[in-house]
């Protein structure tokens, strides 16, 4: 994180990250995209990240499958 980032998340940031993304435990994200299609979802947009790219798309088809 650069300082901006840092000095926003020390302040507190961190308390809305799951408001707004779908991060956890595969059940956690499963249940998130359960109630995007509950409400009349039929597409999602998932932008992966990190150092492992193909583990971050099959951790998520995995969660989306179980959905």
């Amino acid at each position: 994180m650069n300082e901006a980032d840092a000095a926003a998340w020390d302040a507190g940031g961190y308390v809305i990250l799951p408001q707004l993304t779908m991060t956890g435990p595969i059940e956690e994200v499963s249940a998130s995209i359960r109630k995007l299609i509950d409400n009349g979802a039929t597409e999602i947009q998932f932008q992966p990240a990190g150092k492992d790219i193909p583990r971050e798309i099959d951790r998520f088809m995995t969660a989306a499958r179980q959905a």
